[in-house]
């Protein structure tokens, strides 16, 4: 099954058989990994809690999650989207709304170690298999036209799936 990256990223959390439509609220706690330079490796991975929305139907999904650091910093990420299908099951018209802290920003893959970017046809190819692992994919909102980005265990936003 074939799906877009915001797809993945924005979890239809609460649908289920009985429901077209969901939206509800989280909480919990995970690990945050700030990266002040993607090209230079330079991050700080903390323990953080999290809380927001998120939600879906068959035509949007929603993500809005605040991130709170030890150090009292908050980072704010939004992924809204819109969509539609087409007669084989494919995603078209996609529209997204992506920030960070009210900024414009876009949603990349990184493996953790080496921050080199990891493609949407390899995310797609590892859910192929029976078992997928992303142990070592961050997902992260990389400010528009800078080198940094705020991150958390790709795991993380696939478990709220």
């Amino acid at each position: 099954m074939k799906l877009t990256k915001t797809l993945m990223v924005t979890p239809l959390l609460l649908l289920s058989i009985s429901a077209i439509a969901g939206m509800g609220d989280v909480n919990g706690s995970t690990k945050c990994t700030t990266v002040d330079s993607i090209s230079k490796k330079k991050a700080i991975v903390k323990a953080c809690t999290y809380d927001g929305a998120v939600g879906g139907s068959m035509s949007y999904a929603i993500s809005q999650l605040n991130f709170k650091l030890p150090n009292c910093s908050t980072y704010r990420t939004v992924n809204n989207a819109t969509f539609d299908f087409d007669k084989n099951g494919n995603v078209q018209n996609l529209k997204e709304s992506i920030s960070i802290n009210g900024k414009a920003a876009e949603i990349i893959n990184l493996h953790y170690k080496t921050f080199k970017k990891i493609s949407d046809k390899e995310i797609e190819s590892r859910y192929e298999k029976k078992n997928p692992n992303f142990s070592d994919v961050l997902q992260c909102f990389k400010y528009i036209k800078k080198d940094a980005a705020f991150c958390v265990p790709y795991e993380f936003i696939s478990s709220m799936s």
